[in-house]
């Protein structure tokens, strides 16, 4: 037997559904998918709630990590986020189909600690964990804080946006994104946009949303020294927050990371 894996954007997955002549394994919570009522000879739907026939049982999250049963063979996942377990849903369901068996899929995963800038765990001192994730759009950045604020008692997020045109393009979504997902116990922290070079319209400034989020009574910071930033951060972060540097296109980003990482290990083993 065959089995053919399609990973789809939502605009190719009608026409690309129509050739499926086996098993088609569909996102059931997902709503754009519902929407397009997609069909195939067989079709299995996942979720991590009760709305798809390949369904979590037993499901808890300890420190934003996830244990569940699937016919009950039980399943641990050592990346943090409902939005992985869904994930991995998923490659379960496709798992299966391919001929897998569901024990194998668990002792996989079980050992299966992620990948770079996907939420990456630089390191833990003192209380404090330093994430680093390559979230650019504003639900994935959504995604990322709720799984943060699962696992720290603070959230200190050091955010550059990845260029001025999808800045601009989605300023008012990045709004509405930090603001609704940010509690007032968190903080977010802004260098300048990234510039890639070229030609590019630089006429909006991430100073301009770090000012919008503090009329949404966020607690926003902007500077266009990210050394500032880290200070700052190191300033007043507390045992039990959690610290992640989230953007994309900018490749020191991960090496930022780390420098908030080994700072604050110094800074704050004096200060304590």
């Amino acid at each position: 037997a065959t089995t053919e894996i399609y990973t789809l954007s939502l605009h190719d997955a009608l026409p690309i559904s129509a050739q499926v002549k086996s098993t088609l394994i569909l996102n059931s919570s997902c709503p754009r998918l519902k929407e397009l009522n997609l069909k195939g000879p067989s079709t299995v739907t996942y979720s991590q709630g009760h709305t798809g026939n390949f369904e979590v049982k037993k499901f808890s999250l300890e420190s934003g990590l996830g244990r569940w049963e699937l016919n009950h063979v039980p399943f641990t996942l050592q990346v943090p986020g409902l939005h992985n377990v869904e994930n991995v849903l998923g490659a379960a369901a496709v798992g299966l189909a391919a001929g897998t068996s569901l024990e194998a899929i668990a002792e996989g995963l079980a050992t299966f600690k992620g990948i770079r800038r996907r939420l990456e765990l630089i390191g833990q001192a003192h209380g404090i964990a330093v994430y680093d994730d390559f979230a650019h759009n504003p639900d994935k950045v959504r995604a990322s804080i709720a799984t943060l604020q699962s696992v720290g008692q603070r959230v200190h997020i050091l955010f550059q946006f990845h260029g001025f045109g999808p800045t601009k393009f989605l300023k008012d979504d990045f709004i509405s994104a930090f603001s609704e997902s940010l509690r007032s116990e968190d903080s977010i922290y802004f260098p300048e946009i990234f510039y890639a070079g070229g030609t590019a319209d630089q006429s909006i400034s991430a100073r301009e949303i770090a000012e919008a989020l503090k009329k949404n009574n966020v607690q926003a910071t902007f500077s266009q020294e990210r050394r500032d930033l880290i200070s700052i951060i190191l300033q007043r972060v507390q045992p039990g927050d959690v610290v992640a540097v989230i953007g994309a296109r900018d490749v020191t980003l991960p090496e930022l990371a780390l420098q908030i990482f080994a700072r604050g290990r110094m800074v704050i083993k004096q200060d304590h």
